[in-house]
């Protein structure tokens, strides 16, 4: 079986919507913010890690329409 998933990004100066607030979502943002993205979270509770960094956290579920606007979204739920 064959497998395809591991992917290259070039997201410098990139807008991206991390759905979720945990740790996963925290390792994600952490890659995200070194690779110079411009990261939104959106999540009911963030950890102290992700409060921490330097992006948008929007404390809500997610809604529809949110990803509207952002050139890339991540679940980490």
């Amino acid at each position: 079986m064959s497998f395809g998933y591991p992917v290259f990004l070039d997201v410098e100066g990139i807008s991206i919507l991390v759905v979720g607030g945990g740790i996963v979502a925290g390792r994600k943002v952490e890659g995200l913010l070194r690779a110079g993205a411009a990261v939104t979270v959106v999540a009911p509770d963030v950890t102290a890690e992700i409060s921490a960094m330097d992006v948008r956290i929007e404390r809500r579920p997610y809604a529809a329409g949110d990803a509207d606007g952002f050139q890339l979204v991540i679940t980490a739920t």
